[in-house]
């Protein structure tokens, strides 16, 4: 081998080089998320989340105070999140950065933990390393880090659960912890179920292989016995605590709409999963061997096939069990490829690094050059100001951090598709919305858009009439760069540039407008 190729292999083989990469990158992305939370604009979910938390830090309970019609659906996702949001909103105060710090801890935690139990299972500090650069550096983690949502709690709990499984079978104390890991995750999102599928079936797996030792069934028994009480201790507690259980399951009922395959998403999420199968079927004897992978693998085909949602919005939960998966499996299998198709998986594997990194760097300048638009404090001082006390509003999503001021205003969100409710329920005297996405464009979902259907007909009808109109310059990457931001922030990739508050006109009743 020519010497440049031998140090180049010797560089590739350097664990030191490795773990300093992964340190380096790992700094690089949780810096731009922390740099992000703070100018990012919110999107339904993370408002919801966010409203809930607020209450709570207020000493108003588990309570949606600003949503009308979904304030029933507010104990589907269990305390846990809320719990570890309190300290940071005691911490930083109430806003964007509070909301979204949680996830960035946790996602960050999350890949470290992995990075850690694939070390424990290879022995190899480049799988080790090279698993912590994919799982941080994934678009559709990344997006969950900064979503607002409680995703990344999950997954961690879902981690720490895989990481339990092997002193759980083995001491009932463990055992105990791991319900208490894998409880937290569910009540954090119900969606961790799926994901938590894999851990009964790690364990079945090893308790086959037990099979016929003296203490087999002891140790059985007190594993599942341990791990399924507390499990069962802790959910039907809060199921007790939110009305009932079958309160419980009508609240869930709602939920059906969210099962089924999340298969045909986000591209990049499809070309990963389409990879880990394929790994699977190749290297079943691999997976079957080795307890982790196969619990793995049960997680992502239950996560796979069973749950959906918007292209790849919470594909966040189970991209790092693909990365993970893969890693084991390519540990495995390496050794035994062909040079040829060694080198072919190498590039691949730099590939997906380099195209990660080409994004991390891509979204921060993003950021960078579109923070005027984003950072509401102007955006405040000409629009808010403008609202009285107490101020019924009528808004979108996008506007909720800049109306949260405490209790000082009365916000309400479009989600009924109910636009009776509005003209004799809530009769909002202010509408604040982004009039050109609104009216030109008209990109409105589905189940509310007779809400802004009303929202439009009652401004060109001239019941309500322009206060005043916020305008921000966008600045353009160009196509590529805005393809990235919008792979990379979904839902948070608008700014405040079109915002327009409208007030209802004083002489201007909805009988007289349809008249």
């Amino acid at each position: 081998m020519p010497p440049s190729l031998q140090f180049l292999a010797n560089l590739i083989r350097n664990k030191v080089v490795w773990l300093f990469l992964s340190v380096l990158f790992l700094i690089v992305v949780v810096a731009t998320n922390v740099r992000a939370a703070g100018f990012l604009t919110s999107w339904f979910d993370e408002s919801y989340m966010a409203d809930i938390a607020y209450n709570i830090s207020q000493g108003n309970g588990f309570f949606v105070s600003v949503m009308h019609g979904l304030d029933t659906e507010r104990f589907l996702y269990g305390p846990v999140f809320f719990l570890f949001q309190q300290p940071i909103i005691n911490l930083f105060g109430f806003g964007e950065f509070s909301a979204r710090l949680t996830g960035i801890i946790f996602g960050a935690s999350t890949a470290i933990l992995l990075a850690v139990l694939i070390y424990n299972q290879t022995k190899s500090a480049v799988i080790a390393s090279l698993t912590l650069i994919v799982v941080i550096g994934d678009i559709s983690f990344n997006r969950s880090m900064i979503s607002g949502r409680m995703d990344m709690l999950a997954v961690f709990f879902v981690v720490l659960s895989f990481v339990l499984v092997r002193r759980a079978m083995s001491s009932a104390s463990w055992a105990a912890m791991l319900g208490l890991c894998a409880a937290a995750a569910f009540l954090t999102t119900p969606r961790s179920a799926f994901l938590l599928l894999g851990v009964p079936a790690m364990m079945s797996l090893i308790s086959l292989r037990s099979f016929g030792r003296p203490d087999w069934v002891r140790r059985n028994v007190l594993a599942y016995g341990a791990s399924g009480s507390v499990v069962l201790l802790l959910l039907g507690g809060w199921v007790l605590w939110t009305g009932g259980f079958s309160a419980y399951i009508e609240m869930n009922t709602g939920l059906s709409r969210y099962w089924g395959s999340r298969l045909y998403g986000f591209w990049y999420d499809n070309y990963i999963t389409i990879a880990a199968f394929v790994a699977a079927i190749v290297y079943i004897k691999t997976v079957w061997r080795r307890e982790l992978a196969f619990g793995f693998l049960v997680s992502i085909l239950a996560y796979s096939l069973l749950v959906k949602g918007s292209p790849g919005a919470y594909a966040g939960l189970v991209m790092p069990f693909l990365y993970a998966f893969l890693a084991l499996v390519l540990h495995a299998a390496l050794p035994k490829m062909p040079i040829p198709i060694r080198g072919g998986a190498v590039a691949v594997v730099f590939l997906v690094v380099s195209l990660q990194s080409f994004v991390v760097l891509s979204k921060n300048a993003n950021l960078y050059v579109n923070a005027e638009c984003r950072d509401h404090g102007d955006f405040d001082r000409s629009v808010v100001a403008h609202l009285p006390s107490q101020a019924v509003i009528l808004s979108e999503f996008l506007y909720y951090f800049a109306l949260r001021r405490g209790d000082e205003l009365h916000f309400q969100v479009i989600t009924r598709n109910d636009p009776n409710f509005l003209e004799n329920v809530l009769q909002p005297p202010y509408i604040l919305i982004d009039s050109k996405r609104l009216i030109e464009r008209r990109e409105v979902y589905a189940d509310t858009a007779p809400v802004e259907e009303w929202v439009v007909n009652m401004i060109e009808a001239g019941v309500y009439q322009p206060l005043i109109a916020y305008t921000c310059p966008q600045r353009s990457l160009g196509w590529l760069g805005d393809r990235i931001a919008r792979f990379t922030y979904a839902h948070q990739n608008r700014t405040y540039r079109d915002a327009v508050l409208y007030q209802r006109a004083a002489d201007t009743s909805p009988r007289l407008a349809e008249e």
